[in-house]
């Protein structure tokens, strides 16, 4: 009995080797014959280039775009210098309780940070280049983050041409000051953005936190 059921079990290790090997073949087949792989490469380059290579170079321009327009050395609103200081306090101490050079605001005496989280992407960009050279290339990255949401939404929305109404946006003039700013506008814009996309779409947890993240 001990030899038939060795014999029955190697029959069925035989049997299932088999199996794998004409599955591979199969497989082999439909990957590599000469009938089927031209189309097949081109299906999948398509698709490569439309889900990652267009996304990409749509980056590297907007990244050259408001690198451009960005004021080095200095900033035409200054609200972006109370940006970058709190960023940097907050690398050297951890959260700001108390800010005391606004003592003739109403934040002198009861300081909250209504910015923190905006403060807290600041944190590794001021820590790696300095306070004002962190920030903005900080801006650099979110004002392209923020295209590139709109991007992905407006793709995700099935519109025609979503690169060209991309390049609308980043060639208005209004909309590229705002975000050559070294202020949480960016970030906002692109949280406003997925929560409109969320509505649309009828995606309520990404409409969620879409609001926690704007708010």
């Amino acid at each position: 009995r001990a030899r038939e059921r060795h014999q029955s079990s190697w029959c069925h290790s035989l049997v299932r080797t088999l199996q794998i090997k004409n599955h591979l073949r199969v497989v082999f087949y439909f990957c590599f014959s000469q009938r089927r792989i031209e189309p097949c490469t081109m299906r999948h380059m398509k698709s490569l280039l439309s889900r990652f290579l267009t996304p990409f170079l749509l980056g590297i321009f907007l990244l050259v775009w408001f690198s451009l327009f960005q004021s080095w050395g200095h900033f035409v609103d200054p609200d972006a210098f109370t940006h970058a200081k709190i960023a940097s306090l907050m690398v050297q101490h951890g959260p700001l309780h108390a800010f005391p050079w606004l003592d003739l605001t109403s934040l002198g005496e009861r300081f909250f940070d209504q910015h923190f989280l905006y403060h807290v992407a600041l944190m590794p960009f001021v820590a790696l280049f300095g306070a004002l050279p962190g920030i903005q290339i900080a801006t650099v990255l979110f004002a392209t983050l923020c295209l590139l949401v709109f991007y992905g939404c407006v793709r995700s929305l099935k519109t025609e041409n979503p690169v060209l109404w991309t390049l609308v946006l980043a060639f208005s003039a209004p909309l590229l000051e705002r975000l050559s700013y070294g202020k949480a506008s960016s970030v906002a814009i692109a949280w406003f953005i997925v929560g409109l996309f969320a509505l649309l779409k009828e995606r309520p947890r990404i409409g969620w936190l879409a609001g926690l993240g704007f708010s």
